[in-house]
């Protein structure tokens, strides 16, 4: 089969909410998505490249201050079927037996594929060979943000994403999983077994610790030291009190309190922009796949920047 490209997409979805991160048309031009990022973070639903150290606390510096997200591709599929005068199909056919032209102008072939096609008898129509003689159509990869991800919305995405698989890979199918801190990798195959063993190795990996007291989100850091919002102040000084039984007078509390929500909110953007430069290397990675390319994002949701 000739081919000169197709369409690249990505899918978000969230763990408790479906929502659409990007739609990345491919054509013969140059398209980029880029991530940019605002004064006031805004909340994302929804990423292989070294893992980074569970102790790093790097900041975003000015250079960091955008990520984008840029992918270029020429590729289009052509389809073609070549019969002889009789009807039946012609084998064995090579890319130099086609000629491909746009607008009357030759254009070069950079992939060539065949597929073979059984008939299971003359009442039915063709059916595909099986699975290893089958040509690769469509290419799904499943991205876990495990790096943002607790264990309850784990198990939930994890466990519809192996029935999801189970149901709809088809011979000409290739899905992939992967993970944001890239402790899960495996490329595309239309091994269900294989993706299925993947998908259960999968586990929280949470550079941000977790383990504070008082339990600061990455939102409520980025409202406290960013927009010195009093009320989401006042929930962690109330869970530092009466939760964490921390013996604090009003300077002492702003002290540790503003401490701790400048290191949180420090972590989260530089794992958010971790994910989204894992992501890119994704994005790169399927784009070289023919036939139709999908990205599925599983995660709750991060600061992006």
């Amino acid at each position: 089969m000739p081919s000169l490209g197709g369409q690249a997409r990505i899918i978000l979805l969230g763990s408790l909410s479906v929502a659409a991160l990007a739609c990345c048309g491919v054509f013969a031009g140059e398209q980029q998505a880029s991530a940019q990022t605002d004064s006031d973070p805004p909340l994302i639903n929804g990423t292989a490249v070294n893992s980074p150290s569970a102790n790093s606390s790097a900041s975003i510096g000015d250079d960091q201050a955008q990520f984008k997200l840029h992918v270029e591709s020429n590729l289009v599929v052509v389809r073609a079927v070549v019969r002889d005068s009789q009807g039946q199909a012609v084998k064995n056919l090579r890319k130099e037996d086609f000629r491909l032209l746009d607008n009357g102008k030759e254009q070069v072939i950079q992939q060539f594929d065949t597929e073979v096609r059984t008939s299971a008898s003359s009442n039915h129509r063709s059916i595909p060979a099986q699975s290893e003689t089958a040509a690769p159509e469509h290419f799904v990869a499943l991205y876990f943000d495990d790096l943002n991800s607790p264990f309850d919305d784990i198990v939930r995405v994890r466990d519809a994403a192996d029935r999801y698989l189970a149901a709809t890979i088809q011979p000409s199918d290739r899905a992939a999983i992967f993970s944001s801190s890239g402790s899960i990798a495996v490329d595309f195959t239309s091994d269900l077994k294989q993706l299925h063993d993947a998908l259960f190795k999968l586990r929280p990996s949470s550079r941000t610790g977790g383990t504070d007291c008082p339990n600061i989100t990455d939102y409520q850091a980025d409202q406290i030291v960013n927009h010195e919002d009093p009320d989401s102040y006042a929930v962690a000084v109330d869970e530092a009190k009466n939760q964490c039984h921390m013996l604090l007078d009003s300077k002492s509390a702003q002290i540790i309190i503003n401490d701790l929500a400048r290191r949180i909110l420090n972590q989260s953007l530089w794992q958010a922009q971790y994910s989204l430069q894992s992501l890119n290397e994704l994005v790169k990675h399927i784009s070289d796949m023919p036939g139709q390319r999908n990205i599925v994002l599983l995660s709750p949701g991060f600061l992006s920047g």
